[in-house]
């Protein structure tokens, strides 16, 4: 994507997938209006496309949301990790890095772990569990925000 390359933010990733799910209500609108020969009825139904909930669960299903709970969290995120990073660098491409908690990790505002761990990822959140409190538990995830940092 070339805006990505000039601008690499998740801001633009998330921008560019709900312009292109919610750009499904052109068609629907003009098929609509030309079937129906009702321009309002037309409306109607392209905004019930906008709204209809399996548009909403699609727009967060890459970054791994499922509930409607949980999409406006991340969309102001510049910076997007999969756990265990960057609390134990995994995955980084250089033998160097892994395992070594990583400076990202003191911005880190939120983290969606997985109920079921493997050992090493577990050991990870185990480490940091006390800097965290559990803001959304269902299913298979847990979503957790770090606490606010004590005064003084």
């Amino acid at each position: 994507m070339p805006v990505y390359w000039i601008l690499p933010s998740a801001k633009v990733l998330l921008f560019a997938q709900a312009a292109a799910l919610g750009s499904g209500a052109v068609p629907t609108f003009l098929l609509a209006r030309e079937k129906l020969r009702d321009e309002m009825l037309a409306v109607v139904l392209a905004v019930a496309y906008l709204l209809h909930p399996a548009l909403g669960h699609m727009s967060g299903a890459s970054c791994g949301r499922r509930s409607p709970t949980l999409v406006g969290w991340s969309d102001h995120r510049d910076e997007i990790y999969m756990f265990p990073n960057p609390f134990s660098a995994s995955y980084w491409g250089t033998f160097t890095q892994e395992g070594q908690r990583l400076p990202q990790a003191d911005r880190v505002e939120y983290v969606i772990v997985p109920t079921m761990l493997d050992p090493e990822p577990q050991a990870v959140f185990d480490r940091i569990r006390q800097d965290f409190d559990v803001v959304y538990q269902a299913g298979n995830v847990t979503l957790v925000k770090k606490k606010p940092a004590s005064p003084g």
